[in-house]
Order: C-alpha cells, then sequence, then structure tokens
C-alpha cells in the first residue's frame, strides 16, 4: 500500500533503483529541493515531484507485471494531478504503454514524447567549426540574456508550460549559473554567443542541459562542437556527463551521438489533467504529393477513427526488430517500392539505412544533389505497431516541385482502408 515517504527512505538506496540511478538522474534533484512531495509502496514504484507545474516522476523496478501494484501507482498519479491544465510525468516506457492499455482517462495522449538518455564515456572528434568554447561571465549579460529568453520560449512550446518564468526570475538564474560556472557558450570568429549550454553535478553525474543554438546560426556545428567541448572538459574533471533528449527533434540527437553520447534507453514523457481540455487547430498551406493543399485544417473527421491514434516517431534502435518485419510484410505482399521510406526498400539493412536517414537530416551531410528530409515511422499509439512511414522534405527543388512534393508516405498492406495515410499527412503537416 502507498504512502507518503521523505527523502531518507530506504527505496532510493535499493539495489533495483541504484540499477536506474543515471537514467533518472532528475530525482537526485528533486530530493534536493524545498517542495518534495513522495509517494511509495517502499518497495516497486515511487513518484517525486519538486514544485507544482514540475514534472511528476514516477520510477517501477524492471519486469513489475503485478495488476495490482500497477492500478494502485495510477491512483497515485491522482495524488500529483493539480488545478492546472495538465500535469506533467516522466515513467519507462513500459508503465506507460500499461495506462495506455486500461484506457487511463486522465490520460492526454497528444502530449506523449520519447525522452532519450546518453550517456559518455569518451568523446569523439567532430568537424571543427569557427570560434571557441568559454565560460560564460556578467559581461555577456545582453548577449546571454537574449540566448535565455529565447531557449525559455523554446521549452515552454516544446514543454506547454503552463507556469512560465518572468524576466526577473530567468536573469536571477543566469547570473546564478555565471557564478557557479557552469554556464558555457560558443562565439564565433566575429566574437558573437551562437550558443549556450550549461551542466549541473550531482554526485559523480554531470547533467548537460539548456543546449541551444540561436535560429539564424544553426547548421554550422556550434552545438556539436559546444557539447564535444563541454562534455572533455566534464570527463577530464572525473565526471560523467549524461544528457536527456527529446526524439523528435533528431538533427541535435545525432549532434550528441556524433560528440560521442551513447543511447541508453528511452522514458516517456506525458501529461494528464483532470478534466479533458479543448485542442487548438491551425491552418497551413503545403504541398502533399505534387498537390498544393491550400488551408487544410487539421481537425478531426469524426468518422475518421484514426484520428488521435497514431503518431510520427524518429527511428531509433530500439525499433529495428519492428523496421525489419515491417519492410518484410511489403516484400511478402510482392511491394519491392515504398514510398517515403528513407531507402529502406533498396538498403534493407537496419542498421546502415538508420545512418543513412540520420545523414539525411542535415545538407552538410546528405549525399550531393539530394535534398534534406526526416523520415518517421507511424506508430498506432494503442499497440506501438507501426503502420506506415513518411517522410518530410525541408524544401523543395525544381524536381520536386513537378513530382514528389514535401511529404512522401506508405501504409503497411495489412493496414490499409483504415484512412491511416489522411490522418498521417495531417500530423506530417503540423511538424513543418
Amino acid at each position: 500500500m502507498y504512502k507518503k515517504i521523505e527523502t531518507d527512505n530506504k527505496i532510493f538506496e535499493s539495489f533495483e533503483f541504484q540499477k536506474d540511478k543515471y537514467k533518472f538522474n532528475i530525482v537526485s534533484k528533486i530530493l534536493a529541493g524545498d517542495e518534495v512531495l513522495l509517494y511509495s509502496d517502499g518497495e516497486n514504484y515511487f513518484l517525486a515531484r519538486n514544485k507544482v507545474g514540475m514534472p511528476t516522476w514516477i520510477w517501477t523496478k524492471d519486469g513489475l507485471e503485478d495488476k495490482r501494484i500497477l492500478e494502485e501507482i495510477k491512483e497515485v498519479i491522482s495524488l500529483y494531478l493539480t488545478d492546472l491544465e495538465y500535469d506533467q510525468f516522466t515513467c519507462k516506457k513500459e508503465y506507460y504503454n500499461f495506462l495506455m492499455q486500461i484506457g487511463y482517462d486522465k490520460l492526454n495522449r497528444e502530449d506523449y514524447f520519447e525522452l532519450g538518455f546518453l550517456t559518455c564515456n569518451k568523446v569523439k572528434s567532430v568537424k571543427q567549426t569557427d570560434g571557441n568554447m568559454l565560460i560564460c561571465t556578467k559581461k555577456d549579460d545582453e548577449n546571454l540574456l537574449n540566448l535565455f529568453i529565447q531557449f525559455n520560449e523554446f521549452m515552454n512550446k516544446t514543454l506547454k508550460r503552463t507556469k512560465k518564468a518572468t524576466l526577473e526570475e530567468l536573469t536571477e538564474e543566469m547570473n546564478s549559473q555565471i557564478e557557479q560556472k557552469r554556464l558555457f557558450c560558443w562565439k564565433n570568429k566575429e566574437g558573437k554567443i551562437v550558443c549556450i549550454a550549461n551542466f549541473q553535478a550531482l554526485g559523480d553525474t554531470a547533467r548537460i542541459g539548456h543546449v541551444f543554438t540561436l535560429e539564424e546560426e544553426r547548421g554550422k556545428g556550434y552545438a556539436a562542437n559546444l557539447i564535444h567541448d563541454l562534455t572533455e572538459r566534464l570527463l577530464n574533471d572525473g565526471l560523467k556527463p549524461l544528457l536527456y533528449t527529446d526524439y523528435s527533434y533528431p538533427a541535435s540527437n545525432k549532434a550528441y551521438i556524433n560528440a560521442g553520447y551513447v543511447d541508453k534507453g528511452v522514458l516517456i514523457n506525458f501529461s494528464c489533467s483532470r478534466e479533458k481540455r479543448k485542442l487548438k487547430r491551425k491552418r497551413r498551406l503545403i504541398m502533399i504529393d505534387n498537390k498544393s493543399m491550400s488551408k487544410i485544417n487539421p481537425k478531426p473527421y469524426q468518422k475518421n477513427k484514426a484520428y488521435g491514434e497514431l503518431e510520427l516517431i524518429f527511428p531509433t534502435k530500439e525499433y529495428k526488430k519492428e523496421v525489419e518485419e515491417y519492410l518484410q510484410e511489403f516484400l511478402d505482399n510482392g511491394e519491392n517500392e515504398i514510398a517515403g521510406d528513407g531507402g529502406l526498400d533498396r538498403i534493407k539493412d537496419f542498421d546502415k539505412w538508420l545512418e543513412k536517414i540520420q545523414n539525411d537530416l542535415s545538407i552538410d551531410t546528405i549525399d550531393k544533389d539530394r535534398i534534406p528530409a526526416t523520415a518517421y515511422l507511424t506508430i498506432r499509439k494503442s499497440d506501438k505497431k507501426i503502420v506506415g512511414n513518411l517522410q518530410i522534405r525541408h524544401f523543395l527543388n525544381e524536381k520536386l516541385l513537378n513530382y514528389g512534393g514535401h511529404i512522401g508516405d506508405s501504409v503497411r498492406p495489412s493496414e490499409r482502408r483504415k484512412r491511416y495515410s489522411n490522418r498521417t499527412n495531417k500530423i506530417g503537416i503540423r511538424k513543418m
């Protein structure tokens, strides 16, 4: 049975949690906070949150299958729901899948995203760019504050924060990081601050965060070089660098991998609400398969059961088996070409294909005379099955203006006639 616990509870020293302590590094920060809310059964799980408005972290021991305990955790989640429009949670994928399977009515399925956990034991060399890394000082206040504000706005949008920091709070936080000498920047050859990153040391670890590049300076390798140099510095100081990353931003994820970080698995970030919220809808103008789609309104079509059931996920190594089965189904059906698959039908080797679509993300790494593009798997939320694929080209050349368009997609043979293609294209438009 669950109960409220203190920060010195034995579960935080248990063998099961110690196996996950790096992956759940944020928990150490929560436990050191002033407004900690902790619940646990003392053995199988705990929920931890600092201030209201911050994510609640749900830790469960590996292999937990007792439905009584899993249901109990769902009850505890309700204790963390507030009067905010939604409350955020982070957990292992297995427990999120359980909430999906039982149809938890407080779950906002549209807020799902995969949070990658990466560590680095040795840096790799990266393509050099102009400029160098510096420890930030108060002399850089004006330029730094501009980046801080932009980064904060980006995170507010990404995490759909309801509680937003004031200018005074941002300034105070920036100055605190400067004084603690844990805020770093990259200055280009003109002396302009183009990228920032910080770290927070906890025990023998150092969690890198706040990685942000000015929009007009992206694609020049500044972030990759800053991550490389900062990581190397932390390793030389005897710390274990780690970071969390949103898998839906493959370009930044590639920068981490190129610098020597290794993907150690995924956590799920999602939200729950006491009351269901109404979603805002937008209009877009884009080209799909050479057809100009004017004022597309991606609102739900009541007879389309695919609405809200699908999501686009950038492929990771965890999908290797599923992708191989997906390809084989097309081949078994006598189909040797798969539209919008980023070359999977041609390469047929998952690891080589994954490397290829990662290179396709940037004009600096893609094959000559080709257009940068992002490939996605179309995942059905209810069972996490790959039902299709979609590729978004970042811009069009003359050939693609006349043939192809921005988006190409396919649906696996066994999942056709369910309007998945229509819905997948609408989701793709939202990502552009």
